[in-house]
């Protein structure tokens, strides 16, 4: 854990929050999953929970974040 947070400059946890915030995001960009199922993938306790610590990490609400990120993934026959 100190090897980690010296090289990396952030503790493990603080590391795996911004890992779980990233995922999160691009679920929620392309619509992969509802907030309940984000919830429980990334092992939060509720939907609220989730809900508020997403807020509290980026400013906005999963919805908000998903209204203002929305995109659509390209099937590999149309690349």
């Amino acid at each position: 854990s100190g090897l980690f947070s010296t090289r990396e400059k952030i503790s493990i946890r603080d590391y795996q929050k911004k890992v779980k915030i990233e995922r999160a995001k691009e679920l929620l960009e392309y619509n992969e999953m509802n907030i309940n199922q984000i919830s429980a993938n990334m092992g939060y306790q509720g939907a609220s929970y989730f809900c508020t610590f997403f807020k509290k990490e980026t400013g906005l609400t999963p919805l908000g974040y998903q209204k203002k990120h929305l995109k659509k993934r390209i099937g590999l026959s149309r690349l």
